[in-house]
């Protein structure tokens, strides 16, 4: 299960994600990996709005363990594409750039986390 206002900050940053994508050059590469981020986002809002309200807890919805996982490394991935590469969002603010890595990092693990936790109590 993964609360609400940790899934809104997982859709906020694979949205950031993309954004970073496209601070790339590599057109074909660029569509392909926008193309990924934006069906798992297509994919996170129809969990949404398929949640039946039956999560044991409210303001939860259940993300199979998988799909956490693939976002975790989308997550992990712009991390290391902003730290590594230098590569930012349109009109972000350079002096940021770390606290965008470690916010992707952040939820990354935190979603790992979830999922470690989903399985082993499968």
């Amino acid at each position: 299960m993964v609360s609400l206002p940790l899934l809104g900050r997982c859709i906020a940053g694979l949205a950031e994600a993309i954004h970073v994508q496209l601070a790339q050059n590599d057109d074909e590469a660029v569509r392909t990996r926008v193309r990924h981020l934006s069906q798992t986002l297509s994919m996170l809002g129809q969990l949404i709005a398929e949640a039946d309200g039956s999560a044991p807890a409210p303001d939860t919805v259940a993300i199979p363990p998988a799909v956490l996982l693939r976002v975790a490394r989308y997550l992990d991935n712009a991390a290391d594409q902003v730290s590594a590469e230098g590569l930012l969002p349109a009109e972000f603010d350079p002096q940021h750039a770390d606290q965008l890595a470690a916010t992707f990092h952040r939820d990354a693990i935190r979603l790992r986390t979830i999922a470690q936790s989903a399985t082993a109590d499968s």
